[in-house]
């Protein structure tokens, strides 16, 4: 047999975590499980998608201690979640080439023994799709669950043993990634009953909007379009001119406008207008969530902030990355990742060269879906 540093540090790092405990010969059902671990280590938007996951989790192991871990863009909206016991923020590192995948290993071992209560887990869930970038499955087996579910993607984990005891292949045809994250708990025989995004935010967080939406002047009476104009990458990013004239086009019409985003985006669409309010980077996911339940429409590119507007039951336009006829099973599909359970329309490229960039939306592509998806008022 080949010896393996990585594969001998990865089982002393999960001793060193486990504490012992009386075990079956079969592994305890999903009703039964004493202590239950979520690994969700992506964007804020991939939390949003993970609500029913959870919320259906909780309805079905009621008794179980329930631990998440996220990483530092789910962490403010897990905060408020009430269908989990435990949370702990996992942050991501660059690990040098010399060890790195053995000190990752020891990392997210010592890791576990501080952020999370001892002992072991019965069962372990990783919701995700794509390819495991961050080792979400390696924190699994540290965990000691004998129990691991996820999607097979087909590459190999590092270590080997890190690997699922049920790999489930993605679904087919391609489901949107709500669904996608309840066919983990439909593979254990539950049903699920209800599909609907929740979130939830502290009552400062409440305060907070309600009084800046007074200090400001706003008035309550006009439509509010919210606008999210930031994305992670550069192809996901309709041009910021494009969004100041959507803002103009709205204001002038008796709207308000409010610009969310990072500081990046606060930067990059600048100074507001009359009626447009630039609050990119002054308010956190759920300030930003309890903004969208007061609005009549979100507009704003294939990213974190739609997902929030449609867990706040907000019409959406979404600027589309991928064409109409993109392959739906293709990462970062805007069909499978489309706001979920609310009105949305997808407003795609159509460039004759085949380019998938949102760069490429017409700007009178975008005003006709928002007027038609938006209730009309007088200028």
């Amino acid at each position: 047999m080949k010896f393996s540093l990585t594969d001998a540090l990865a089982r002393l790092a999960a001793e060193a975590v486990r504490r012992p405990s009386p075990r079956t010969e079969n592994p305890p059902s999903l009703a039964a499980s004493r202590r239950i671990l979520v690994v969700k280590l992506d964007a804020m938007g991939d939390f949003v998608l993970l609500t029913p996951f959870l919320r259906e989790l909780r309805r079905v192991a009621s008794a179980a201690r329930i631990a998440l871990v996220t990483g530092p863009a789910g962490a403010a909206l897990a905060a408020a979640c009430p269908h989990v016991d435990e949370r702990a923020v996992l942050v991501p590192d660059a690990m040098p080439r010399r060890l790195g995948d053995a000190r990752r290993a020891l990392r997210m071992g010592r890791f576990l023994r501080r952020s999370l209560a001892p002992g072991p887990f019965d069962l372990a869930f990783i919701p995700r799709t794509g390819a495991d970038l961050a080792h979400a499955r390696l924190l699994a087996f540290l965990s000691g669950a004998p129990i691991r579910v996820g999607y097979d993607h087909g590459s190999a984990p590092m270590p080997a043993s890190a690997a699922l005891t049920l790999a489930l292949p993605y679904p087919v045809p391609p489901v949107h990634e709500v669904e996608a994250n309840l066919a983990l708990l439909s593979a254990l025989g539950v049903v699920p009953q209800s599909t609907a995004l929740e979130l939830h935010c502290a009552e400062p967080d409440i305060r907070t909007v309600t009084d800046r939406l007074g200090a400001a002047g706003i008035d309550p009476s006009r439509p509010l379009l919210v606008l999210g104009v930031g994305a992670s990458l550069p192809h996901k990013r309709w041009p910021t001119e494009q969004f100041v004239r959507l803002a103009g086009h709205f204001a002038v019409r008796g709207w308000t406008v409010v610009v969310v985003g990072d500081e990046t985006d606060r930067e990059r669409f600048g100074a507001g207008a009359p009626r447009v309010f630039n609050w990119a980077g002054t308010l956190t996911p759920p300030q930003t969530w309890q903004l969208l339940t007061r609005a009549a429409l979100f507009v704003g590119n294939d990213s974190g902030p739609v997902h929030l507007a449609a867990a706040a039951s907000c019409p959406c336009v979404v600027v589309a990355w991928d064409r109409p006829d993109h392959d739906p099973a293709g990462v970062n599909s805007c069909q499978r990742f489309r706001p979920y359970g609310t009105p949305h329309t997808l407003v795609h490229p159509r460039d004759a060269s085949g380019r998938c960039d949102a760069s490429l939306v017409e700007f009178d592509a975008v005003v006709a879906a928002a007027e038609a998806m938006a209730p009309r008022i007088s200028p």
